[in-house]
């Protein structure tokens, strides 16, 4: 869960197909910030089967905020899309979160692109609720959607705040 594999992580994302080479550059970016801050910064997991790294999350507390979180990237192996791992991904997150408060928001931004429609439903299956869009952000006809899920320990449903 806590291994750091740089170069697996670059090859799921890179294969998975739906990224820009910018976007490409903001996971190393941010995977180069990871390591040189020592996880202060940003918190990676992994699931793995059988030794082999299938996904990966990167997030992190949210600048200037009390309790809330942001997810930066969750990217699972082209091969291994809507097994549960994304899910698997989301709760590592959400218990570790837990771990350091008894309540927080998690957030996560994403595109109305149709390659990210498998994202946005994992979101929304996992108890996330739209906050959210803002339209043509990315580019015309690329909107933002805002996503969030309010949890309290001993639970990872949302409620309202």
């Amino acid at each position: 869960m806590r291994e750091f594999n740089r170069d697996r992580y670059l090859e799921i994302a890179g294969n998975v197909g739906v990224f820009t080479s910018a976007e490409i550059d903001v996971i190393i970016e941010i995977l180069n910030v990871h390591e040189k801050s020592d996880g202060k910064e940003y918190v990676v997991f992994n699931y793995k089967e059988a030794d082999i790294i299938l996904g990966f999350i990167i997030f992190g507390r949210t600048p200037l905020t009390e309790f809330s979180w942001d997810i930066y990237w969750l990217v699972v192996d082209l091969g291994r899309q809507g097994k549960g791992i994304g899910g698997k991904l989301i709760r590592m997150c959400q218990d570790f979160i837990l771990g350091n408060g008894d309540s927080a928001i998690l957030k996560v931004e994403t595109s109305t692109k149709k390659e990210f429609a498998h994202a946005r439903n994992l979101y929304v299956k996992q108890n996330f609720k739209e906050a959210g869009r803002i339209p043509n952000f990315y580019k015309e006809n690329d909107d933002l959607i805002i996503y969030y899920i309010a949890l309290t320990s001993g639970s990872t449903m949302s409620r309202t705040i």
